[in-house]
């Protein structure tokens, strides 16, 4: 399914579209040919409210004209801007070759010299555009193309504005109000990671507003990483708008102070302090290319930890370089004063006291061919990668298994080869640790089955053999939970002993390496009420830190914690870290969010300073609730996966009756469980990650008019699993929380007004989950799961009069299965529903009265993943349900003799394979949550060797 008809095959007037190179936020390209001149051209068509107006039409007309008239290899040609049947479009110069954005994500770091050749050229077009007056205002990488002989092209003006302010060639007036409201889905134009401060505030943009991008972009290319950043577009900008970037030889130690001066000054806050245009950067970028092939550059020059310290001149000449230094910044001012506490604590600057900066180099691991990288670690020696890895499988292959874990490998990587191999006998891990001498590698075996217990595994890694068991041990002492945590797992006390931690009851187990024999047993108690997460590793003989969660009323929190496992003292090593590892002795390396920190630690107390030094970004996270998880190596050597916090940037989307996906005009959130739709589509409720606190909180979104806003928040508690009722008045919220107690409650909401009605069911032992409400909202149907197995039984409560909490819950199925979508039809008389009681996810339907269900009917005959009631006027009710992301069709109708189904019919329209939770309106009318660009499975791991001093001691 697509956003909106492919043209490829039509014609155009005289353009035949041959394929769809890509779309964006103005519109489509497509690969097509001019037949009247036999000529290869690419043609860009515009969106319609893009030029939805006359004026707005006319200027882009205008600047197509002014782009037209450009003559530089380095820009691509305008052909023609034109109408034909309603349809705007320009046609242009048909280039090949490799974004940057593919060359920087691929190349990592470049080297000087490589930044000069790629950044002279680009510099080059964008100077000629300037000289005639035309800002380009969405300079990137994917808008800069590398051919095949390396040159380079320039993409895109489609955005660009003729300048003002700086040339003075044209009266347009407003035109800063224009920069504001002429956006593409109420955005500004531009892209959120290049943006310059004025264009982030929404103010007047020229050539210094380019300026600053190609800063960015040189920023990236020469050493791999965004000058700023953020977790979120909000954070993002806020720290375009308020943080100096770090120094480049951070990430690049072969970057020459002339080279930093040139790309800083691109990065100036103030527009008149950067570089005028792009000429003056193009010149700068030339003298520094003829010294460096003259050898004029000195080492002491080159280097800005020795060069003198001298004031620049101010036309930036390259002798008298002033040396850069910057307080390093990466995460926005109001995140950080959220991860302090936010009581106004700021992080110092950090110093220069990495003295095994020169020796550090980057270099990335590429996933196995047709796998994704899950998590990374390294052995003690940093000599050898473990790669927790998942296989790529067909969208219809990953309907159908069971289990993710069944396609869950491990890989090992010898930094000394180019050959990743795959660890037999590995599947279905769940995690894994080196052994402290680095001779043999750990994990542990999920058994899907609940009555069956987990595999320690123990390979070898001096010999070619696979690997051995070493003991089964309880499913409690692993605590698997992959889509929250992960898992408890363990670490290791000494050389030949393993620590392990439970829940409920809280328990901290000392298990023989060697044979898998328990040693002891020790119950926990806290002081505080929490919940234990990822054993983590060992800080001193006998000191092992874990991490924990709770929540209080500031929210939910995490923390790092240890623990004595021989007398079961513990206490609290830092708050606010979800992640942590030791470093060398007397540093403790930890994660909030993306970002990556070191503080100080006392081995004594077992206590961390809360002033921390920012080391690098975008650390991969599971989620928009956790932190990043990376791992270190005895030498100092630092593995991560990149690609920042996962999940913050999630859509809603509508597909209508014909399959077309359309957008909707709320802003990207960090959308977690479920989405549930009044009848008449007009009213939902979905769940949201707060940022001020970290917890779940329910949203209420309206399409008329097109708002979302708070529904349901508590300052101690997450609010998930919606069902709103079919007229949109009701609505049932599942509230729960671990600590002090694990509590799972079902409350019932007015939807008009926000208020709680009461609470319908709670439980302590189980996990509540509401399906939905009655025709008449008289009764609410729920999953009481247990929490072990994932499985449960369907029951239904009373809701008269509002919340029933002296009603006797009736079960309506004996079986105990995962019953994950479940819907009365409208008139109430029926009962559809999802279960995985013959081993696969498959859709029934039955007759549903007060006596509870009726004779139980297959619906989809097999694989089913969700279902939707839908009447639309005039036509017959019809009940639909999914099977790899392919909707069917059933129309239904009661009888004498139970129900009655016609024939399993496609209805044409496929979900996204994007697309998580969905729900469905009576006129057929399909309501997503879309992941976001951010999600992508990742494909490499990142290697910095040398990062920290190395570990000395015993403590590995």
């Amino acid at each position: 399914m697509t956003e909106s008809p492919d043209r490829s095959g039509t014609t155009l007037g005289p353009y035949e579209l041959i394929r769809l190179i890509g779309r964006g936020g103005m519109g489509e390209v497509y690969e097509a040919t001019d037949t009247r001149l036999g000529r290869a051209i690419a043609l860009k068509i515009l969106r319609p409210e893009v030029v939805q107006d006359a004026e707005r039409k006319a200027r882009f007309e205008r600047e197509a004209k002014a782009l037209a008239a450009l003559n530089h290899p380095g820009i691509v040609t305008i052909h023609s801007f034109e109408t034909i049947d309603d349809v705007t479009f320009f046609t242009m110069e048909k280039i090949t070759g490799q974004p940057l954005t593919d060359i920087i994500r691929d190349e990592g770091r470049m080297s000087v010299e490589r930044v000069l050749e790629l950044g002279i050229p680009i510099a080059d077009a964008l100077a000629t555009a300037h000289k005639q007056g035309i800002a380009h205002r969405d300079v990137k990488p994917d808008n800069i193309i590398v051919g095949p002989k390396g040159e380079v092209t320039v993409l895109d003006f489609g955005l660009a504005k003729l300048a003002t302010s700086t040339f003075d060639t044209m009266d347009d007036s407003g035109s800063a109000t224009a920069s504001i409201h002429a956006t593409v889905e109420g955005r500004i134009f531009g892209t959120v990671h290049y943006m310059s401060p004025e264009q982030a505030q929404g103010g007047e943009t020229n050539a210094t507003t380019d300026v600053f991008s190609l800063g960015v972009v040189l920023y990236e290319m020469a050493t791999g990483t965004s000058p700023f950043s953020g977790d979120t577009a909000l954070s993002k900008l806020s720290s375009i708008l308020k943080d100096d970037p770090d120094r480049m030889r951070e990430y690049n130690d072969e970057v020459p102070v002339e080279l930093e001066r040139i790309i800083r000054r691109c990065l100036e806050k103030e527009p008149d302090r950067r570089w005028q245009t792009a000429i003056d950067v193009r010149n700068e970028l030339d003298i520094l290319r003829d010294e460096i092939a003259r050898g004029s550059i000195s080492d002491s020059e080159s280097n800005p930890e020795t060069a003198a310290t001298t004031t620049g001149s101010a036309n930036g000449g390259s002798s008298g370089m002033n040396r850069i230094t910057v307080a390093l910044s990466i995460v926005a001012v109001g995140l950080i004063a959220f991860w302090l506490g936010g009581r106004g604590e700021q992080l110092p600057p950090p110093t220069d006291a990495d003295n095994n900066e020169s020796m550090q180099a980057h270099t990335s691991i590429a996933a196995p061919e047709g796998y994704e990288v899950m998590k990374a670690s390294i052995s003690p020696d940093g000599q050898l990668v473990c790669l927790r890895t998942r296989k790529k499988v067909s969208a219809a292959e990953a309907a159908a298994e069971e289990s993710l874990l069944d396609r869950v490998y491990l890989h090992l990587r010898n930094l000394d080869s180019f050959e990743t191999r795959l660890i037999p006998g590995s599947a279905s891990n769940v995690f894994h640790r080196f052994s402290p001498d680095g001779k043999a590698l750990f994990f542990v075996q999920y058994n899907e089955d609940p009555s069956l217990p987990v595999k320690l595994m123990r390979l070898d890694l001096s010999a070619d053999v696979p690997p051995v068991l070493v003991s089964t041990l309880p499913r409690g002492l692993i605590g698997y939970n992959e889509e929250a945590f992960g898992v408890r797992g363990f670490t290791w006390s000494g050389d030949d002993t393993l620590v392990f931690m439970t829940e409920k009851p809280y328990e901290v187990v000392r298990l023989n390496a060697t044979n898998g024999i328990e040693i002891a047993r020790l119950p926990i108690t806290f002081d505080t009420p929490l919940q234990p997460n990822e054993v983590l590793c060992e800080l001193a003989p006998n000191r092992i830190m874990f991490a924990v969660n709770y929540y209080n009323e500031r929210g939910f929190n995490q923390d790092l914690y240890w623990i004595d496992p021989t007398t079961a003292e513990n206490g609290r090593v830092l708050a606010n870290a979800p992640y942590g590892k030791l470093v060398g002795s007397d540093q403790l390396a930890f994660t909030r969010g993306a970002t990556l920190y070191t503080t100080e630690f006392d081995p004594t107390t077992m206590t961390a300073s809360n002033q921390p030094t920012p080391v690098l970004s975008d650390v991969r996270t599971i989620n928009s609730w956790s932190g990043g998880i990376f791992d270190i190596a005895d030498n100092g050597t630092l593995i991560y996966l990149p690609g920042g916090v996962q999940g913050g940037e999630r859509l809603i989307w509508n597909y209508d009756r014909e399959g077309n996906a359309s957008r909707m005009p709320f802003k990207p959130l960090a959308l977690e469980e479920g989405i549930s739709v009044s009848d008449d589509g007009e009213k939902f409720l979905t769940v949201n990650t707060n940022n001020a606190n970290l917890n779940w909180d329910m949203l209420k979104g309206t399409y008329d008019p097109a708002r979302i806003r708070t529904f349901a928040a508590f300052p101690d508690r997450d609010a998930f699993r919606p069902a709103v009722s079919r007229d949109g008045r009701l609505a049932v919220v599942k509230v729960h929380t671990t600590v002090p107690s694990r509590l799972s409650e079902l409350q019932l909401y007015d939807m008009d007004t926000g208020r709680s009605l009461g609470t319908i069911t709670t439980t302590e032992l189980e996990d509540l989950y509401p399906l939905d409400l009655s025709p008449d909202n008289q009764e609410v149907l729920y999953n009481l799961m247990n929490r072990q197995t994932n499985n449960g039984r369907m029951h239904v409560l009373s809701a008269k009069d509002g919340a029933d909490t002296n009603g006797t819950p009736k079960p309506l199925v004996q079986t105990e299965a995962n019953y994950n979508r479940a819907e009365w039809s409208p008139d109430g008389r029926m009962l559809a529903f999802i279960s995985t009681e013959s081993g696969q996810s498959e859709a029934f339907i039955s007759t549903y009265d007060e006596n509870g269900l009726g004779r139980i009917q297959p619906v989809s005959n097999g694989l089913a993943q969700s279902l939707g009631w839908m009447q639309p006027d005039g036509e017959p009710l019809q009940l639909l349900y999914y099977s790899d992301r392919t909707e069917f069709s059933r129309t239904v109708e009661p009888d004498e003799s139970g129900i009655t189904l016609g024939p399993i019919t496609p209805t044409g329209r496929t979900l996204h394979q994007d697309d998580l939770e969905f729900d469905v309106d009576m006129s057929g009318r399909i309501h997503v949550i879309r992941k976001g660009d951010n999600e992508r499975p990742a494909n490499r791991a990142q290697i910095i060797t040398n990062r920290f001093p190395p570990r000395t001691g015993d403590i590995r």
